[in-house]
């Protein structure tokens, strides 16, 4: 099992910033609970939202903030041979302009690129983005492409995809009686690259 804390972790007395965790399965129930990862503000803080695991079993997810801009990072903590490594790799420092305060679960398409939501971007008046960030060759584009930006809008719920690769969510305000709606975002092709979702 794996999962996050928002606060505590080694820093707990000078920082609390929160931590990854796994709790190990055994022979005859569970072990006791493993810190893989302690947040120290510079490499996020916060971290919000459950957890993904790629194909190679290498743990995926958010902080809501922190990183080189305190406005929250995406990151992954690599599985190794040995189990998993301490220093998480920062995919993603959020600054503003690209969303800021990164909320609910990570998703991923059939070719590994990752999607998901940030609570605010106040450089460009949105309460809210959709984000995406490409996987390519070597890694992970450290740029996130904004899908859509919410203006007054506050989108509060993780995406899902469907099979044909649409994006679903939910946010708490807008829609015709102010009250919150839910939106699609329609998958479109294009000749390589990430396909561009409106």
């Amino acid at each position: 099992l794996f999962g996050t804390a928002s606060i505590g972790g080694d820093e707990w007395l000078s920082n609390p910033s929160g931590v990854v965790y796994e709790i190990p399965k055994t022979a005859t129930g569970y072990g006791q609970q493993k810190v893989l990862v302690t947040f120290t503000g510079n490499n996020g803080s916060t971290p919000s939202g459950s957890l993904m695991t790629d194909a190679q079993g290498n743990l995926f997810g958010t902080t809501a903030e922190g990183g080189a801009n305190n406005s929250g990072t995406v990151f992954e903590i690599l599985k190794t041979a040995a189990g998993y490594d301490s220093r998480p790799v920062t995919l993603v420092n959020f600054d503003g302009m690209n969303g800021a305060n990164p909320i609910g679960d990570l998703i991923a398409d059939a070719d590994g690129n990752l999607f998901g939501t940030t609570a605010g971007n106040a450089a460009n008046g949105y309460h809210s983005t959709v984000f995406a960030i490409v996987k390519t060759a070597t890694g992970y584009d450290s740029t996130p492409i904004t899908l859509v930006g919410a203006d007054n809008l506050a989108i509060t719920s993780s995406l899902i995809m469907d099979a044909i690769g649409d994006l679903f969510g939910m946010t708490s305000t807008g829609g015709d009686f102010g009250k919150g709606q839910v939106f699609e975002l329609v998958k479109r092709i294009r000749a390589g690259g990430l396909t561009v979702l409106i």
